[in-house]
């Protein structure tokens, strides 16, 4: 395995994970008060913008090596 492998799957468990957070993030929602959940939604999006970060730059990558 070389490190370029090991960085690809170190960004694809960051992926995965920042998808996980958000997606938890707001099924705890649910169960809070409005303002409680706004910021909740307000910090899923963040997890879900930095996951398409991360998505675009493994892309990327994936171009840039086929």
């Amino acid at each position: 395995m070389n490190a370029q492998d090991e960085l690809g799957r170190s960004l694809l468990q960051r992926f995965l994970n920042y998808r996980n957070r958000a997606e938890q993030l707001r099924i705890m929602a649910q169960d809070m008060p409005e303002r409680s959940a706004l910021l909740m939604h307000t910090t899923a999006k963040t997890y879900d913008h930095m996951a398409e970060t991360i998505r675009a730059i493994l892309l990327q990558s994936a171009e840039q090596t086929s």
